[in-house]
């Protein structure tokens, strides 16, 4: 999961999704509908990626690719260098889409409250705390407020005894890492 953050097909993921991706690409699914599986294209002209850029800090998951777009295509995005995470109070709505595991195939959608930034202490202070309810293939994709702004990339979950945290990457800090290698926008 990833999401399109420039209109010449440069993806937004993390770096655990393409971690160990052969010959460093990725196919990549386009979503066309709410109810149907993503389209990779054709066995013949599959939707491709190169990873072109990872994080290397342990504390910040994420990841870049660009997509192989031979016909210089226009592909609609997500403008992150407008998104802004750290005006959250608390209890205010998170939206995550994604493809959890346990979601099937077509993309499913999740909410909960924000409950916190992550701190330095634990080594998450460049993370969202939320209640949204994130599984394995949430990771990746992207959370929004309720306003549709993009806020950033689900990435893990914490369990406790009772309960779990979910941990989502500010795109606060995403566009930092993302300045300091390809400079601002």
């Amino acid at each position: 999961s990833g999401t399109i953050i420039d209109p010449k097909g440069i993806i937004l993921t993390n770096r655990h999704v393409v971690e160990g991706a052969y010959k460093n690409t990725c196919m990549i699914g386009f979503i066309e509908s709410i109810d149907k599986e993503p389209n990779f294209g054709s066995k013949e002209n599959p939707n491709l990626a190169e990873v072109k850029y990872i994080t290397t800090d342990n504390n910040m998951d994420s990841a870049v690719l660009y997509l192989d777009n031979k016909n210089n295509q226009t592909f609609p995005y997500i403008n992150i260098w407008s998104s802004d995470s750290s005006n959250l109070k608390f209890g205010d709505k998170i939206e995550v889409v994604g493809y959890p595991g346990i979601g099937g195939s077509t993309i499913t959608y999740t909410s909960g409250d924000f409950s916190g930034f992550g701190g330095k202490n634990d080594g998450t202070q460049n993370y969202i705390k939320s209640t949204a309810n994130l599984e394995h293939g949430n990771s990746g994709r992207a959370a929004y407020n309720t306003s549709g702004q993009f806020i950033g990339i689900p990435t893990m979950v914490v369990a406790g005894q009772l309960n779990s945290i979910s941990y989502i990457l500010s795109i606060n800090s995403i566009k930092n890492w993302l300045a300091s290698i390809l400079g601002t926008n």
